[in-house]
């Protein structure tokens, strides 16, 4: 594709119309200075429109910084008047990603212009990896479905504060649920593994309980101060987990209760454990016993055999919780 360089009158040029646009960073402190002190070393990419009018395909920012430093007229390229719109679209997208990393968001907003002119996935992403932005087809798919979340995420996003899965997931929750959400995510930095069980928890009990999300992740959220001095960050994550466990798996919180009641009550020596199964899904235990002479296996094997006749043994492995309706 052919340019060619023109000066022209900055007033001619028109911000507002960002069909092009690929960056997400508005200030241009950096660009003033560095403009101011060496000059514009990088031209504008800019197509014209109508007489006399153009619009960017690349420089915003530079056009931006010009026009504080009170310049009236720059020299810009200007491209070839044939040029068509995926053309230009190339070329905004290159002139960005050939000359800096590209962050999420500014990914996503190339990916969505391109899409315009690709409807399959994989021919999306083949042309915009010739283009400097390598992105697979999984990705691809992703980075268009981003455009759809809350602004408020996207500066999250960008800091690498929230990930993409879970951004994409807080975009399917009413809008003040995902900020809620973003909030504790930003607070307490959860793992991403107990963000997606928060996200996942909160839609399943919702769903169940007939409730709307934003009313449980209120009721969920009283019960754990976020900004309480009094607890360190896990302890607050914790608490949160152990609500949204409650609420999701009653039973399986009442067995936990049940069994670590009547575990206190059995007294077992410090050589042995009593493992339940995991989540209480199964009738499967395990003992651990650890012993380094004779006399301590044998003290050990006449506790364990001593065990059959304690009734908190047996409740525990016939998962007796009847006897405590009040546990919850």
């Amino acid at each position: 594709m052919q340019f060619f360089s023109e000066t022209i009158e900055l007033g001619r040029v028109d911000l507002n119309d960002t069909t092009y646009q690929i960056s997400t960073q508005q200030s241009v402190e950096d660009l003033i200075a560095s403009i101011g002190q060496v000059g514009l070393l990088s031209l504008p990419l800019l197509r014209s429109v109508e007489a006399g009018r153009y619009i960017v395909i690349s420089g915003f920012r530079r056009i931006t910084a010009c026009r504080e430093l009170g310049w009236d007229r720059i020299e810009a390229r200007i491209v070839e008047g044939t040029a068509g719109d995926l053309e230009c679209c190339r070329l905004a997208i290159a002139d960005n990603a050939c000359n800096r990393a590209l962050n999420t968001i500014e990914q996503s907003n190339a990916i969505t212009k391109l899409s315009a002119f690709f409807d399959d996935d994989r021919i999306l992403s083949h042309e915009a990896q010739k283009i400097g932005l390598h992105v697979n087809p999984d990705l691809t798919k992703k980075l268009k479905k981003l455009t759809m979340v809350y602004p408020e995420l996207f500066g999250p996003i960008i800091s690498g504060v929230l990930s993409l899965t879970i951004a994409l997931e807080l975009g399917n929750f009413d809008r003040d649920s995902a900020l809620i959400f973003l909030h504790v995510f930003e607070t307490l930095k959860p793992t991403l593994n107990h963000q997606k069980e928060m996200l996942t928890m909160a839609r399943e009990i919702a769903l169940a309980a007939h409730v709307p999300i934003l009313q449980l992740i209120r009721e969920v959220l009283g019960a754990v101060i976020i900004d309480d001095p009094g607890l360190e960050r896990h302890q607050k994550i914790q608490k949160i987990r152990e609500q949204f466990q409650r609420m999701r798996y009653p039973e399986m919180v009442r067995f936990e209760k049940n069994f670590q009641d009547r575990l206190q009550r059995l007294k077992l020596p410090e050589a042995i454990r009593l493992i339940p199964p995991a989540n209480f899904e199964s009738d499967r235990f395990n003992i651990s016993f650890t012993f380094q002479n004779i006399s301590q296996f044998l003290s050990g094997n006449e506790f364990l055999g001593g065990l059959a006749d304690v009734s908190d043994f047996k409740k525990i492995l016939d998962k007796d919780i009847e006897d405590n309706p009040t546990i919850c």
